[in-house]
Formats: structure tokens, sequence, C-alpha cells
């Protein structure tokens, strides 16, 4: 186990790294598979995380050798409890001395607000946060610099959903630095971009956010 996590440490020297190298990629190598599973477009958010989840751990050649070498740790719907009110992560990776990787997941038909923000619910009479948001607020990764978006498409124009979140992720809380993050793609996937937001936070002062677009319209499948 130890000589494992030492070759592991000497092939990937930064979480950024480990992110772009291997977290990114098994994500575009499991969607290859699950776009495959009939009436996919139909499933509800959970359970299109839970398909790659399950790839991840029986299928998926990028990733599955360090979750079963106890090297990457998997994990989905942990809990956060704040303010009061629970809170679940979709997809976590965790590395002992390269810190958590949380990914948010959101089933799109349009470039809704959800993905960025939350809004008031009335059900329950107050303000409930989302997508981006919840990083922002250092709600998920509140000690990491990085994580990452999944928007799986459902339905309607797959370009014009990328083209007009871009354009709403770069007017909120975005580092005015930053903005030639959006023109680099995530693994070289082609709906794909990078973004970096101010947190609050004192510790961590940014979020560097990777967002990845996947297909699922049933006339595309």
């Amino acid at each position: 186990m130890v000589n494992n996590f030492l070759k592991f440490q000497s092939k990937y020297k930064s979480q950024k790294k480990i992110i772009e190298s291997i977290y990114l990629k098994a994500l575009i190598d499991s969607y290859d598979r699950i776009k495959l599973i009939k009436d996919i477009n139909t499933y509800i958010e959970n359970k299109i995380r839970n398909e790659i989840i399950k790839d991840f751990e029986n299928k998926n050649n990028i990733i599955k050798c360090w979750i079963d070498l106890k090297i990457i740790s998997l994990s989905s719907e942990k809990q956060i409890i704040r303010e009061n009110d629970i809170k679940r992560t979709d997809i976590e990776f965790f590395i002992s001395n390269y810190g958590i990787f949380v990914i948010e997941c959101k089933r799109l038909k349009s470039a809704e607000q959800r993905y960025i923000k939350g809004g008031f619910d009335e059900k329950k009479k107050k303000y409930k946060e989302d997508g981006i948001e919840r990083f922002i607020n250092s709600t998920y990764a509140k000690e990491d610099e990085f994580a990452g978006m999944i928007g799986f498409i459902v339905g309607g124009d797959m370009d014009k959903i990328v083209k007009n979140l871009k354009d709403r992720v770069k007017n909120f809380k975005y580092s005015n630095d930053n903005y030639d993050l959006l023109d680099l793609k995530c693994a070289g996937w082609e709906t794909s971009f990078q973004s970096k937001h101010f947190k609050n936070n004192n510790k961590i002062k940014t979020i560097h956010l990777y967002h990845l677009f996947f297909n699922f319209c049933k006339d595309y499948n």
C-alpha cells in the first residue's frame, strides 16, 4: 500500500494534476458508456450521478485501479450540516495529502439559474442556495481551491445552454484577472470551460471551477 502511494505521488505531484489527469478524464470516459443506457435522458439527476459512480467502481480504467488500491476515496451524498440545514455533495474524491475535490451535478434543459445560484423557497419560506453559490459561500469545498460542476443536458440546445451559462458564470463574483480561464477546456472536452470566483472565506480567497457538460438528449443518443 505504501509503495503504491509513493508511486502515485511521484507521478502526480499536485492536486491540479490529479484533477486534470484522472478525475476529469474519468468523468469523460464514464460518460461514453452511460450515455448508451436506455432512456438515460428520463433519469433524475441523482440516478444519472449514481450511474457515474457505478461506472467508476466497475468499468472505468482511468480511476478504478486507484479506488481498488484505496488511494482515491470516492463518495456521494456526503452530509454537510450548516445552520440547522443539511446539504449533500453529489460527488467527492479524496486523497490523503491532496485534499478533497467536490463536484456539483445539475440536470438541465436550459441555462437555469440554479446552476449559478439559488432563490427563495416558497415552501420553506427562506432563501435556498444552489449551484456555484455553494462553493462561493464555502458550504462545499470550504478548505479547497478547486471544485467541479457537471451539467447533464437532457433537453434544449446544447451549444446555446453552454454559451449562456458561460456568460452568466463570468458575471457571478468572478475573479477579474482570470477571464482567460473561460476559454480553457477541461481535459480537452469540447463542451467545457473553467472559471475562478471569489469565496466568502478568509482563508481560501478563490475557487477554481471546472465545468463539463454531457449531452443526454434523446435525439443525440
